[in-house]
């Protein structure tokens, strides 16, 4: 069982802090916000992916020109009768790979070539 600490901040006082000038700032919220609306048109054209994996994977793609697009994917389906064997056999199909059952609901498979435009189909 991990634990976490939880440390009290000691009050910096003003002349201690380091200064910021407002340029810097402003580039640092224009950052953040810029980032805030790529997280959200990702959801929009991928809804049901997460976005932390069209973010990694936008990494690898840019940074890595010789990258493979191999991933290790978990699909969860919604609860209720999900007929796991013809979601492995669709899997199998398209990525011929096989796809491992991590329990009732979810399916584990390592995808290769998988890029964003594959994320589309």
């Amino acid at each position: 069982m991990q634990s976490l600490t939880i440390m009290a901040e000691e009050k910096i006082e003003n002349s201690d802090r380091p200064k910021v000038s407002s340029s810097s700032s402003s580039s640092s919220l224009e950052l953040k916000s810029d980032y805030q609306n790529l997280i959200k048109k990702a959801a929009n054209f991928f809804p049901k992916v997460n976005q932390n994996l069209i973010l990694d994977i936008l990494k690898l793609e840019t940074t890595y020109k010789d990258w493979e697009g191999s991933v290790i994917l978990e699909i969860k389906y919604p609860e209720g009768k999900v007929e796991l064997d013809t979601k492995i056999n669709k899997l199998y199909d398209k990525y011929e790979r096989s796809a491992s059952e991590k329990d009732e609901r979810t399916l584990r498979f390592k995808a290769l070539h998988m890029n964003i435009e594959e994320l589309e189909n």
